[in-house]
């Protein structure tokens, strides 16, 4: 047994309390009913894309019908309560025509409708067409407007074309069948496999048994920690990271990620070209923002309907995939370049660096697998934050090993971080560039300021703008790090620190400027990159405006108002100020802005916005990080007689925290009543090092022996939820 569960038998206790609470866990989730979806023609319900007249005819066309269908739904209402609004459906494949039975009339809301066939379908159906006709009312559609393959059939309302615009479909089990997660298991996993050609097919058969050896990893690792050297710790939590953001990169798909498909469509014009794209919109107006390579891809899996909306489902049909190979000849790796709004603000810093992989692999394989490299090597450069995690917990704890173990995983087992690293997302660069950061600052003042880690520090400075203008977050923290060198090793030896960091930070620019940047994109480099305003009012915008940068704000906005509207995102009662947030959320807890910013989408929204953890999980996450918190304030206070052997350190990790909040808080204010946050968890994560620490100190509150249980019950934690994420994933995208 000793080579099972070798070490601490305590951290071992702790983790079979965890286990025994997962394993119910699992059981009433792997019984739990799930979507009766048999597929989906992944266009999701957007808006009201068209509406019908009574009696007149509307065909959705090009669906992919799989087999064991029984019944079809499309997303419709009827426009008016009529005296007996009725619809009458037929399904046309070939020359057949068979009838479909419409369960009930139509509302005057829209939902999805379902359609009944005379039987079972047994083979899918392929390029077949939905026709409707009402009677005594007309219907209105709801659908999407969507990339479309080249000679794709377009929808019409009697005989008018639909143009981009696609209804929503979905195809349902007979109604008398109930599937379960656990029957919808293997299935879930076959379609999260289309698309993963190769390597990516074979990945996501281990992904699962993958992450739950991690977990006994982990708490294996966390029993015999006081065994390891603190830099094998850091290469082991590297490892963990590692795993865990590969999961998600195999399980995502194809430009799934929080922006993906903008920042691939960047990195890929400029490893084809050594160009940037457009700057601004109306730029280079010629110029489409994906090449014509990616926009099949994108096409094929209907991408920008399957964004943004939380009932939404990706493709999972090899259906789907053939028509892709089958459109690819003739396309272009070359020919993108265009304004997208997420990516195109940004420096080439990163996308330089993830490029690597594409410049290796393209036109040796497909794009799929392409963007499965990249993915796995931007997870390889995320871990990285887990490894400084480690590394600065040592210094802060003195080589407290189990500290500095839960640390690192803490910040590489976090779910949305791993969801994150598992995507090609310029996120990373300015995350790890933060780590970097946060671990010279504490190293100089645990080891003295050093010119060189003065030089470090001002190169950071530099680097964490140029990766992303959220890296101006982490600036604060260099200031208070210069008062806690001056109060701990003096005036001397802080301004010779300070000299050799302003002297980095100089040399690092003039670098990126005036040789870095021009030797990248053939231009001067710039240390602050936004997204500028449009070159021509009168250019149509080149891609959608998804998720993930800070909008416009209101002209007129002083600084009093974004105070008001950053203190009220934290502390909504009692009101200061005029007020700045309505969220129109049926619980309290849910109406606080910070519990659905950092809480709700900081731990429960992976990729674009369509799967959530439920509210219990949540709830239950903000409890135990509550606890965490408490137990670190009573680690402190434990500790206040010797204040001055970490307060310092401390100030420089409060302080990470409090600007990264401050700066996204200050970014996103605005005059408007807010009734939905535009902030995302997961622009925290340049301060995940910071929380990651402070939070480790939790486990110092506790003596030994409670400590070493208290240990097994974290290090078991973390990978559970991480595991269950990864399946609330799976089942929100492909069951």
């Amino acid at each position: 047994m000793a080579i099972v569960f070798p070490g601490m038998r305590g951290v071992w206790i702790g983790a079979l309390v965890v286990l025994v609470v997962a394993v119910v866990f699992a059981f009433r989730f792997l019984d739990s009913p799930t979507s009766s979806l048999t597929g989906t023609n992944s266009v999701d319900v957007a808006t009201v894309i068209g509406s019908s007249k009574p009696n007149e005819l509307t065909c959705i066309r090009d669906l992919a019908i799989p087999r064991g269908t029984g019944r079809i739904a499309v997303s419709l209402f009827a426009e008016s309560p009529g005296p007996m609004p009725r619809a009458r459906a037929w399904l046309i494949t070939g020359g057949s025509r068979t009838s479909l039975r419409v369960e009930r009339s139509p509302r005057t809301w829209l939902e999805f409708l379902p359609m009944t066939l005379p039987k079972t379908v047994s083979s899918q159906l392929t390029r077949a067409t939905v026709c409707i006709r009402g009677s005594g009312t007309g219907l209105g559609f709801g659908g999407s407007f969507v990339q479309r393959l080249p000679g794709a059939p377009v929808s019409t309302i009697e005989g008018r074309a639909l143009g981009q615009g696609d209804i929503g479909v979905r195809y349902l089990t007979p109604a008398d069948e109930r599937p379960t997660v656990s029957s919808s298991l293997r299935t879930s996993i076959e379609r999260a496999g289309v698309f993963e050609a190769g390597l990516g097919d074979v990945l996501i058969w281990v992904a699962l048994p993958g992450l739950l050896v991690l977990a006994y990893f982990v708490v294996r690792v966390a029993a015999t920690a006081d065994a390891h050297t603190i830099r094998r710790l850091a290469v082991l939590a590297a490892v963990a990271a590692f795993v865990h953001g590969a999961a998600w990169a195999v399980l995502m798909p194809p430009f799934h990620g929080a922006d993906e498909s903008e920042h691939f469509a960047y990195t890929q014009y400029l490893a084809e070209t050594n160009s940037r794209p457009s700057a601004a919109l109306g730029q280079h107006p010629e110029r489409p923002p994906y090449s014509s390579q990616q926009f099949n891809l994108m096409a094929a899996l209907h991408h920008n309907s399957t964004i943004l909306n939380s009932s939404s489902r990706p493709a999972w049909d090899n259906y789907w995939e053939r028509r892709y190979e089958a459109a690819r000849p003739g396309t272009s790796r070359r020919d993108g370049g265009g304004f997208t709004e997420s990516a195109s603000g940004h420096s080439p810093f990163y996308y330089s660096i993830v490029g690597i992989p594409y410049r290796v692999l393209a036109g040796a394989t497909d794009l799929p697998s392409v963007l499965l490299a990249m993915r796995l090597f931007n997870a390889a450069i995320a871990a990285m934050v887990a490894v400084l995690a480690v590394l600065a917990a040592a210094l802060l704890f003195r080589g407290n090993r189990t500290a500095a173990w839960t640390a690192g995983i803490l910040a590489g087992l976090q779910p949305v971080f791993g969801s994150v690293a598992g995507a090609v997302n310029n996120d990373t660069a300015v995350n790890v560039a933060a780590a970097g950061l946060l671990y010279v600052l504490l190293r100089a003042w645990v080891r003295g300021p050093t010119w060189r880690l003065g030089a470090a520090t001002g190169a950071l400075a530099i680097v964490l703008p140029v990766a992303k203008i959220t890296g101006f977050a982490l600036l604060p923290a260099i200031g208070v790090a210069a008062l806690a060198l001056l109060f701990s090793h003096g005036i001397r030896r802080t301004a010779c620190w300070a000299s050799a960091a302003g002297a980095g930070a100089v040399a690092t620019a003039v670098l990126w400027i005036f040789l870095l940047s021009p030797i990248l994109v053939g231009e001067r480099g710039s240390l602050h990159n936004v997204h500028p305003p449009p070159v021509t009012a009168i250019s149509p915008p080149a891609a959608p405006s998804p998720q993930g940068e800070a909008p416009p704000t209101a002209p007129g906005i002083t600084l009093r108002d974004r105070a008001e509207y950053v203190i009220q995102t934290f502390f909504p009662h009692p009101q200061i100020g005029a007020k700045h947030w309505q969220l129109p959320e049926s619980k309290r807890l849910d109406r606080w802005p910070a519990f659905k910013i950092y809480i709700d989408r900081g731990y429960g929204l992976y990729g674009w916005k369509s799967v959530e953890l439920g509210a219990g999980v949540t709830r239950t996450i903000l409890m135990m990080l509550l606890a965490g918190w408490a137990f670190a304030v009573v680690a402190a206070l434990q500790r206040r007689r010797r204040w001055r052997d970490w307060l310092p350190a401390g100030a420089i990790l409060v302080a990470a925290v409090l600007s990264v909040l401050v700066f996204v808080g200050y970014a996103y204010s605005t005059l408007e009543l807010r009734t939905e946050p535009g902030e995302q968890g997961r622009y925290i994560f340049p301060a995940l090092v910071a929380l990651s620490v402070l939070l480790a100190s939790a486990v110092l509150a506790f003596g030994e022996h409670v400590r070493a249980v208290s240990t097994g019950v974290i290090s078991a934690c973390i990978p559970t939820l991480a595991v269950v994420a990864w399946l609330t994933a799976l089942n929100g995208w492909f069951m």
